[in-house]
């Protein structure tokens, strides 16, 4: 698979709406989706700042081995507020939708 322009974009686009939210909520960890995303072999659940998550996995999975159309669709996800953040409550973790992000 070729990587062009377009993919490149479109993984700093994902990447940049990721430092974003944890920036604005003060926030180090996961952002996870609301519903998985398929790409093969691979389901992606979550992101952080630099990396997209397989379920159930430990480590994460490099962008440049998904699917453009996997990466668009998390975009879309990230875009859309399809999203969850887990913050420290007073009672343990709770699920939090972060601020909605305006371009």
């Amino acid at each position: 698979m070729t990587i062009d322009f377009l993919v490149v974009h479109l993984i700093r686009k994902v990447r940049e709406r990721a430092r974003r939210i944890c920036n604005g909520e003060n926030y180090k960890g996961f952002i996870w989706l609301n519903e998985k995303v398929k790409d093969g072999k691979y389901t992606i659940d979550r992101i952080d700042e630099r990396n997209a998550y397989v379920h159930d996995e430990i480590m994460p999975v490099s962008w440049y081995a998904l699917k453009p159309s996997t990466i668009l669709k998390i975009y879309r996800h990230i875009k859309q507020n399809e999203i969850y953040i887990n913050k420290k409550g007073a009672g343990g973790y709770v699920k939090q939708k972060p601020y909605e992000l305006t371009e």
